[in-house]
């Protein structure tokens, strides 16, 4: 061989090592995963919802079976966070609430109410409970997982990270990985957070498809937080894939879609999903988006539809939509003061960068908030007497949509 030629082979040999390194770090984008039918795992799911409704019914006010009960909240708050179903997180909460009351001194109740509350965004709420589990000798193992959910919720990234590790340190589940994973991509660690988003999914060896298309959807947020859209997009197509009823990766996927100049698309499967799901964030991106395209009646009237359902959760669960109905206000729904209130909600349910960023663009938005809101970033005290004073002008703006 001569040397011209050797130096081309390996050249030719560097450019493929390069491709099979990046190549390898989507390399489930290759993967045939041997995993159950998607339709079969949604309808056993449902099929246990209702086999545990039908055993927990009671006569009395109390549950008859707490282990039942408990077994019951944890599978309603998994489907509502696939089919991002409000009326299965409201069941599940309202649910949970009867079970503390009744069983006051019971560990597993206390520790099922936690874990619906974090799910609500309720982290300070959630976090003290779990605190006292482990104050009253509840094993540590069992409350390790929800303590690193509320700190990480709350903003509180170093403490969540440490619990984190310990987790993974003890036993390296795809669970324990991919919790792992997305605190880290949070902190902006990105290399970090992929080499353990692939090693989950890599040592993941059950059937049911559905942990395996959360981690894929929790790997497209990270990147999608990054404005890397089309690795973004290939994740949120394998979640897709994986599990056709998580609406969320659906969602997220027709947005990047819009922004890549597939507006056909886009506003079709978000009509879809919207028609699905009583979640007002895909009306509210659904009428931003028609009414970006010049579609202005139906535009409007998915406007009308998307700012219903977010008055409406904010009335019930506002720390759980805060962010998504500030969002809109901000966007579509045209309404600087409501945005200011519900990005003020959602900073004071967790102080993340997300959620400090949210607040200072309603507040940049809002021209004309209260003086008081301007220290609220650096002052909790601040916080609080900006959404008091925005609370009354709410009010007085629009009855029909008032959030008192």
């Amino acid at each position: 061989m001569t040397k011209k030629r050797a130096m081309s082979f390996a050249r030719a040999a560097a450019v493929a090592a390069a491709l099979v390194s990046v190549q390898l770090q989507d390399a489930v984008a290759a993967v045939s995963y041997l995993t159950t039918s998607p339709r079969i795992a949604i309808a056993n799911l449902d099929a246990q919802i209702e086999g545990l409704q039908r055993r927990a019914a009671s006569e009395s006010d109390c549950p008859k079976n707490a282990s039942v009960e408990i077994e019951l909240i944890e599978r309603l708050t998994f489907r509502a966070r696939i089919r991002s179903r409000f009326a299965d997180s409201r069941e599940a909460l309202q649910r949970s609430r009867v079970l503390v009351r009744c069983l006051p001194n019971d560990q597993r109740a206390s520790l099922s109410h936690a874990a619906v509350l974090v799910h609500f965004h309720r982290f300070d709420e959630a976090l003290a409970i779990a605190d006292r589990l482990v104050e009253d000798g509840t094993a540590p193992q069992r409350v390790r997982n929800l303590r690193a959910q509320a700190l990480h919720g709350l903003g509180r990234f170093g403490e969540g990270l440490a619990l984190r590790r310990e987790e993974v340190a003890r036993h390296a589940t795809p669970r324990s990985l991919g919790g792992l994973a997305v605190l880290l991509g949070d902190m902006g660690r990105v290399d970090e957070a992929e080499e353990l988003f692939a090693r989950a999914i890599g040592e993941y060896r059950d059937v049911s498809p559905i942990p395996l298309a959360w981690l894929e959807h929790s790997r497209g947020r990270m990147w999608m937080r990054l404005d890397q859209a089309d690795r973004a997009a290939a994740a949120f197509q394998r979640s897709r894939d994986l599990l056709p009823d998580l609406l969320a990766s659906s969602g997220l996927l027709a947005e990047i879609r819009f922004e890549q100049g597939n507006a056909g698309y886009a506003i079709g499967e978000l009509r879809r999903l919207a028609t699905l799901s009583d979640d007002p964030d895909y009306a509210a991106h659904l009428s931003r988006m028609l009414l970006a395209e010049g579609r202005v009646e139906e535009g409007e009237r998915w406007r009308t539809v998307a700012a219903d359902g977010f008055v409406a959760l904010m009335l019930e669960a506002p720390e759980m939509y805060a962010d998504h109905a500030a969002e809109f206000w901000l966007a579509a729904g045209a309404d600087p003061r409501r945005a200011m209130h519900a990005a003020a909600v959602n900073l004071a349910a967790r102080r993340t960068p997300g959620a400090i960023e949210l607040f200072g663009n309603a507040l940049r938005a809002d021209e004309g908030a209260p003086e008081v809101c301007g220290g609220a970033l650096a002052s909790a005290t601040a916080l609080a007497a900006c959404r008091d004073a925005l609370e009354p002008s709410l009010a007085k703006a629009s009855p029909r949509a008032a959030f008192e």
